[in-house]
C-alpha cells in the first residue's frame, strides 16, 4: 500500500476539492476542535483544510508521540513552528496545550490505505487506535482514492473510521 500511495500522490492534486468535500459534512461544519496532521513522505497534504480551519475560529491540534504506542494531540497555530518528533511526525513543541482525544470532534487521519467498511491500514504502531478509544469526535481518514480497498485485515482492536476523504469525494460508512 506504500507503493499505491506513492503512485497516487501527485503534485497536481486540487487539495482545495477536499475542503469542498468536508463542507458536505455536518459533522464538520459543527466541529469546533479539529485534529490533523502535517503531512510527511507522500501522505495527502491537508494544511488547506488547517488554514482554513484556523481562520474559521477552531482550535486545531496534532499528534505528537509521547511513547511507545503513545500519542497526544497539542495546539498548532499557523505561526507556531514545529519540531520534528518521533516516528517523524512534525509536532507542535512540548511546551503546547494538549487536548485529550475526548475533547476532539473532528479527527482528520492519515494512513496507507481504507476498506468499505471503514477500517484503516496505517503504519503498524497502533497509535490511532489507542487514541480513538476515548473519543467520539467524527473520525475521517484521508487519503487518495486509489487509497481505497474492498477489505483489509481487521483485528478487535482496530477502531473504525466514520468516512474516507479523497480527493474523489467523502465515502461515509454505516455504524
Amino acid at each position: 500500500m506504500k507503493a499505491v500511495r506513492h503512485t497516487a500522490s501527485r503534485p497536481d492534486t486540487r487539495t482545495d476539492k477536499l475542503l469542498v468535500h468536508l463542507d458536505s459534512l455536518s459533522f464538520w461544519r459543527t466541529a469546533s476542535v479539529i485534529a490533523s496532521y502535517r503531512a510527511i513522505s507522500d501522505e495527502l497534504d491537508v494544511s488547506l483544510i488547517d488554514q482554513h480551519a484556523l481562520a474559521s475560529g477552531r482550535t486545531v491540534v496534532y499528534p505528537a508521540v509521547v511513547g511507545r504506542g503513545l500519542m497526544e494531540f497539542r495546539v498548532w497555530s499557523a505561526d507556531a513552528p514545529l519540531q520534528q518528533g518521533q516516528m517523524g511526525l512534525h509536532e507542535p513543541a512540548l511546551g503546547a496545550e494538549v487536548i485529550p482525544a475526548e475533547k476532539i470532534d473532528f479527527f482528520l487521519i492519515p494512513l496507507l490505505a481504507c476498506d468499505a467498511r471503514g477500517y484503516r491500514l496505517g503504519y503498524g504502531g497502533g497509535y490511532y487506535d489507542r487514541a480513538l478509544v476515548t473519543s467520539r469526535g467524527f473520525r475521517c481518514g484521508v487519503g487518495y482514492g486509489d487509497q481505497y480497498v474492498a477489505s483489509l485485515p481487521a483485528e478487535k482492536h482496530d477502531q473504525r473510521l466514520d468516512a474516507f476523504l479523497s480527493e474523489k469525494g467523502i465515502n461515509r460508512f454505516d455504524s
